[in-house]
Order: structure tokens, then sequence, then C-alpha cells
């Protein structure tokens, strides 16, 4: 049969398929949704959104079992192929690997292995710390219902798809403890260590790899996220596999790379939106690099056929990751922030240079102030003579600070709210370029015999003192970032509650609820009535914080003035905890 007659074919029945699903009678889809619901039903309101669900996701699906069955030889045969040029290029890249480890020195091994060694134990130290709001969300409200619900359920910008799967997977496996719910941004923040040395390693030198691994090891907003259930060090993870991927994939025309490179497009962008970012400033770096490579003769032409090709796999990966979201809420919430409004140009201009210190502050908090200055002259020294640098070069940290720069200056709010979060793919590579300034001036000024021993030393003597001066100033096992709305003593208080709560009793509290709706449930009390709607005589229980939200707060005591209670004097004290004051009064019907 020929392609025309099979694509004639394959229309045919994808549009009988489409037809059918689409005929479904109203009771049918209203059953099929029950079935996947948790709760066994689905409101009339929202069967003709699941029908709409079902005609494109059964539409695709149909059209891949229509392709995968008539083109079945050529599909066999193209993944032979592909599997033993994969498998050759493994091999390929396993050789390499082996002439790089036989130049590599005794010193390199050590140091690689120390601060690797220093990196995953600050993050090990870390992992169970208190839960916070944004992962507390995360985990209540996103990975606690099937995952095809999570995935179409985009109702606020803290459900991080990629992580929001991964965290649903692990608590399926292992239950709804805080180290189990952060362990896959704990794996994706430990592999950002090896993909920012071997990043450096291929951009610049070994000194600067060892540099570069030395700062991420310590940088607080790498050990924060790594134990924060969120997706942001997914991103770092696959920006930094993404980069390292096109070097590959136009010096070496790897298709493994162009694979590894779709696969970091799509999951970056699904764990989160902001990956846009690494995506727009790998494409022009790939391009001015693929241009370079070409002028000397060391480009192809299918190296470019198969660099454009391995983008538009990672958008079409992205595309089926947000399919259920698409389908069920439309495009507009994609980009929606109702916690984020954009400022006006006079106060963006006036508050952005702090900010972009406070930024780069926050990046070397616990770094000794004589080695931040270095690495600040280092920076200064790349900015002067990158081109020396550069071993591409196209500097990458340039491009990737434009397309940043953009993005802020068009929605005007970022890094002004959430700061770091958003910019760390942006903070690693000019972190590397950074390093490898500082590599240049050891060889400058020490020569090159000395330049890798310094070196060396200087990074263990960076992580080693930043490790101490993180765990010195954290000593409990919590690391206390602005606005986590995190509180050591939750657990105690949701304890106290489930011991002392009825599900007619109502909790008020002036600051977000969602930590303490975890700690209830790990306690077994998700009886707790959050959320009073009833009526009847009850017993109200006030939490006061130490660090209450404004918002929460003005909304509780409005409530508490409805109900006849004016100040806490009005109120009985029940207990007291570190950062809490429970009061408790009875209420008359």
């Amino acid at each position: 049969m020929r392609n025309v007659q099979k694509i004639a074919l394959a229309s045919l029945l994808l549009g009988a398929a489409i037809f059918g699903i689409s005929a479904f009678p109203k009771t049918w889809v209203r059953g099929i949704g029950g079935m996947l619901s948790p709760r066994g039903a689905i409101s009339d309101s929202f069967v003709p959104v699941f029908r709409e669900a079902m005609i494109v996701l059964g539409g695709i699906g149909a059209a891949a079992l229509l392709g995968a069955a008539l083109w079945i030889r050529p599909l066999c045969r193209w993944s032979a192929l592909l599997f033993r040029r994969i498998m050759f290029e493994a091999g390929d890249c396993a050789r390499s690997l082996k002439i790089h480890l036989r130049h590599a020195t005794p010193f390199e091994y050590a140091g690689i292995a120390i601060l690797t060694a220093i990196g995953v134990g600050l993050r090990l130290w870390y992992l169970n710390q208190p839960m916070r709001f944004d992962e507390a969300t995360t985990v209540t409200l996103y990975a606690d219902v099937p995952w095809y619900i999570g995935l179409a359920n985009y109702t606020m910008p803290n459900n991080h798809l990629l992580n929001t799967l991964l965290v649903r997977f692990c608590v399926v496996m292992g239950g709804d403890r805080e180290w189990i719910i952060r362990l896959p941004a704990l794996l994706a923040g430990l592999l950002c260590l090896p993909l920012a040395y071997i990043h450096a390693r291929l951009m610049y030198s070994r000194g600067a790899a060892l540099l570069a691994l030395a700062w991420l090891s310590v940088s607080l907003p790498f050990v924060d996220m790594s134990t924060n259930a969120r997706g942001y060090t997914m991103v770092v993870c696959c920006g930094l596999l993404a980069h390292v991927s096109i070097y590959c994939l136009l010096r070496k025309g790897y298709w493994i790379a162009a694979i590894l490179n779709a696969l970091a497009i799509g999951l970056g962008l699904m764990a989160v939106p902001v990956a846009v970012l690494f995506v727009g400033s790998g494409l022009l770096w790939a391009i001015l690099l693929a241009g370079s490579l070409h002028r000397s003769g060391q480009g192809a032409p299918i190296r470019l056929r198969l660099l454009i090709g391995s983008f538009v796999a990672g958008l079409g990966v992205a595309g089926i990751g947000y399919a259920p979201m698409l389908i069920v809420l439309g495009p507009k919430w994609l980009l929606a922030n109702e916690w984020v409004r954009p400022l006006g140009w006079s106060t963006f201009i006036r508050q952005l240079p702090g900010e972009l210190w406070s930024y780069g502050r926050y990046n070397s908090l616990y770094l000794p102030h004589a080695a931040v200055a270095m690495l600040a002259l280092s920076g200064v020294f790349y900015l002067l003579f990158w081109r020396r640098i550069e071993r591409t070069k196209i500097s990458l940290p340039f491009l990737l600070a434009g397309v940043c720069l953009v993005a802020l200056v068009l929605n005007r709010r970022y890094p002004l709210w959430g700061l770091s979060p958003m910019w760390m793919f942006l903070s690693v590579v000019s972190g590397c370029a950074i390093a490898a300034g500082f590599a240049r001036l050891a060889a400058m000024a020490l020569g090159p015999r000395f330049a890798l021993p310094f070196i060396w030393l200087a990074a263990i003597s960076l992580s080693g003192i930043g490790a101490c001066g993180m765990i010195r100033a954290n000593p409990r096992q919590t690391l206390d970032p602005t606005g986590g709305y995190s509180f050591s003593d939750a657990r105690q208080v949701a304890r106290y509650l489930a011991d002392h709560a009825s599900p007619r009793d109502e909790i008020l509290l002036d600051n977000a609820m969602i930590v303490h709706q975890y700690y209830a449930r790990r306690c077994g009390a998700g009886h707790l009535n959050w959320s009073w709607k009833g009526s009847g005589p009850r017993r109200i229980f006030v939490l006061e914080t130490s660090n209450p939200n404004p918002y929460f707060s003005k909304a509780m005591w409005k409530h508490l003035k409805d109900l006849g209670f004016k100040t806490t004097n009005d109120l009985s004290m029940a207990a007291e905890f570190e950062n809490h004051k429970v009061w408790v009064a009875d209420v008359e019907p």
C-alpha cells in the first residue's frame, strides 16, 4: 500500500474514531468521568469539558495507534537504526571519558569527590526541615489526587506539573513524609552538581569546573530548592543538560545529544514555564554556534537539521505534558499568576538595582567577604576579556542575561517577587563564567603549573567555609528563606489540635493554613474544620503566629469581630508553642 493510500485510510479511521467518541451519550461520558474521579462522580457542568478531553486525547491515541499499525515496518527499521547509532555514540562518549580521566590528576579526583560530598551532605542535612507553603500546596491540592487530575488542575502557579507528577508517584509508593515528597527536587538538585562541572569543563577549563562545583555545592538558593518540593531545580538540571547536549550535537553530530536536548526542553517546560528562558537563550546560542562552526568548516547540514528537530520535539513533549490543562482550562491559565502584579515603570526602575544586589548577595550569603570580593573581581575580568575566556567565542551568559532582561522588562515582575528561584539557571551559567575568569586570573598570576593546585585549594576552602557558615547560621536543620511560610512548630500545633479539636470546632489562623493542614493530615486529624460553614454552638481555635501575614490576619480578625471578639483579651489562652499561641473561645448560636 502506498503512503498516499495509507494516509487516506488513517484519516478516514481517525475521523471515524473521533466521531464515535463525540457521539457518546451524556450518561456514558458521566459514567467514564465518575470512574476516573476520586469522588466517584463528576458534575453536569464538567461533562462538556470532559467530553472535549475525551475527543482530543482519544484522537491523539487513535492517531498514534494507526500510525504505528500502518507504518510498522519503517518504524521498526528506523528504531533499529537509531538504537545502533545511540550505542555507537555511547561507546564513543565512554572512550572520550576514559581519555579525559587518564589526563586528570589525583588532586582533581579528590577535589571532585570532596566538593560533591559537601554538596550532597548539605542537602541531606536540610532534607527533613519543616514543610513550607508552596510544597504543602503541591502535595495537599495536586499530588494527593490521581495524576491525571493533578496535571489538569492549573488553577494556581504553584502546580509545577513535572514535580507534581513525580511527587504523586513518591506519595503513592512511600507515603507523604517530608523527605519522600522532596525526593524529586533533591535528585534534580544533586544532578545539577555533575552537570555544572561538565558544563564548565566543556566551555572553559578544569579549574573553572572545580570552582563552579565548589560554589554550587554551598549556594543557598540551590541548597534551599533542593530541599523544597518545587520544580526549580528541575529547570536548572534540564537547562544544563540542554546546553551540554547542544554543544555535543553541533561539535560531534550525536543523535543521542539531540534526544537529550529534546527531553531537556520538554521536561524543563513541564517543570516550570520559566524554563522558556533557557530554551530561548539556548536556541540563540545554538544558531550563533552553528554559524561559527560552519564558517570554520566544522559544521554539517545534518547537524543543523538534528538541532531544529530536537527543539521541535522538545516543544512537542511539553505540549503533551500541558495537554490536560489546556483542554480543561484553556491557554490563559498558563500565564496567569494572581499572586504577582506588574510594577509601574517608576517603581520598577527604582527597585531594580537594590533587588539585583539582594539577588547576588543571596547567592553568596554564607561565603566569606574576601571570597565574594575575589569572585566579583573575576566577574569584572570576564566582562572585559570574555572573548579570550570563552572556548566557543560566543558568550552564553550574555545571551541568557539578555533574554532574562527582556522578560523582566516585559512583565516587570521578576525577580522583584520570588527573587532567586526564577533566575537560578542564570546563576549557574554566570557562576561558571565567573569561575572561568578566576581560573584565567590565577593562570596569569601563578603560571599554568601552580594555577590548578591553587584553584583546588581555593575551591575546597570556599566550599568548606560556606558549608560551615550555613550550618552555623541554621543549626536546627531548618533553612529560613524569606517568604517560606515555614514554622518549626507547625507539627506540634497540628498534633495539639488533633487531640483537642472536634469536627464542629472552627480553626482560624493569621497566616497560610495549608502547612498546618498538611501536618494535621499526617497526625490523623483530617476531620478538622478549617473553613466553618455550619451553624450552632461551637468552639473556635485561634492560632496567632510570630510572623503574621497581613492579608490572612486582616481576614481572621474581621471574622472574629463579626463573632463578637475584638482582641485576644476576649479569648482564653490554651497553649503556647515556639512560634504559635493558641486561643480558645466558645461561640453561641
